[in-house]
């Protein structure tokens, strides 16, 4: 069974209407914005932020941010709160960032909402409390925010700030899967994958999966490769599962690397490559995988795709060792490593 892992996305929303990035009129722009008008002063100030149809320029941006955020425009407020978060266009300053957040959220700016329950989360700028953070992500989440009802569900799985309630949890992921929130796809598809709040229905999991793969999701696209390779929830198909190993392996996940450089070592669905097998190999093993760190060592003692380097094989082979992996102990001392390493 693979383990669900429900975790808060450490993210803020920081523009939610960003304005189309094509025909913007910067000098009917600047003539609407000194006339006071909020949407415009809104809309200059992320121009003059992004450099839309104008030179960047941080300074005027904070300038018309500010005046539209002191008219009240709620999306100018959360975008002000955001600025000082992170330091953009101002200084960083956490507690002005909460009165802002705070004050597009008072608006029932969902994005606002959401921020602010981020900070109570935290404790970021403000006095910690899980549960009006719970509160605020509930307010954005029914106003249809995926990435709320994420963190929604991942307090009623957890019961951080209300009580554990997994079938609402279940609930809110898949209102947030059904929007594209990736996280919440992946938890979806390894609840349905071990029957965790839900009958368990691997043809369902698959699905998750591949929306999340598509999406980009390195841990999707191994889990859908997994699944194609042993033919769970889905018609086994080694091609394709090579395919989808191959997407993750190139996103940097470690499991995959790994499973890439075995198919390559062995000729696996795949033209043998000891090159390859070797090359995938040492990028899961530089990610602190015992079992790739061992087969990287190996390739080194034997030469097998790369040169041979004794100094290598006994560096991946005493990181494969400090890990645990209990061969990588008996190859060392089968073969008195310890005395042609001196």
């Amino acid at each position: 069974m693979r383990k669900a892992l429900l975790l808060f996305a450490f993210t803020f929303i920081f523009c939610p209407a960003t304005f189309p990035q094509i025909n913007i009129d910067i000098d009917s722009l600047t003539v609407a914005a000194e006339q006071g008008q909020a949407n415009a002063q809104y809309r200059l100030g992320e121009c003059y932020d992004k450099g839309l149809e104008v030179a960047c320029d941080k300074k005027k941006a904070l300038e018309w941010l500010t005046k539209a955020a002191e008219q009240g425009l709620a999306d100018a407020q959360n975008y002000l709160g955001a600025c000082y978060f992170e330091g953009t266009c101002v200084e960083e300053n956490k507690m002005k960032a909460v009165e802002w957040f705070r004050k597009a959220a008072d608006q029932g700016l969902a994005a606002g909402q959401y921020n602010l329950g981020k900070c109570y989360l935290y404790g970021i700028g403000i006095i910690p409390d899980v549960k009006k953070g719970f509160e605020y992500f509930l307010l954005a989440a029914k106003h249809g925010l995926a990435d709320a009802q994420h963190e929604v569900a991942v307090c009623f799985y957890k019961g951080m700030g209300t009580t554990i309630n997994r079938p609402l949890a279940v609930e809110w992921l898949i209102k947030a899967s059904e929007q594209g929130n990736v996280d919440a796809q992946l938890t979806l598809a390894t609840f349905y994958f071990n029957g965790e709040g839900v009958t368990a229905d691997p043809t369902k999991a698959v699905g998750w999966w591949i929306k999340a793969a598509e999406a980009g999701s390195a841990e999707a696209q191994f889990d859908l490769g997994t699944s194609l390779l042993t033919g769970t929830g889905v018609d086994a198909n080694k091609e394709k599962a090579l395919v989808w190993f191959t997407k993750a392996a190139e996103g940097g996940w470690a499991q995959a690397q790994y499973n890439l450089g075995a198919c390559y070592a062995l000729g696996d669905g795949i033209q043998e490559d000891k090159k390859k097998a070797a090359l995938w190999f040492r990028m899961a093993a530089e990610q602190d995988m015992p079992e790739a760190q061992y087969q990287a060592a190996l390739c080194y003692y034997y030469g097998d795709g790369v040169e041979t380097d004794k100094a290598q094989a006994y560096y991946w082979l005493n990181k494969a060792i400090d890990n645990g992996l209990a061969k990588a102990k008996d190859f060392w001392n089968e073969h008195e490593l310890s005395k042609s390493s001196k």
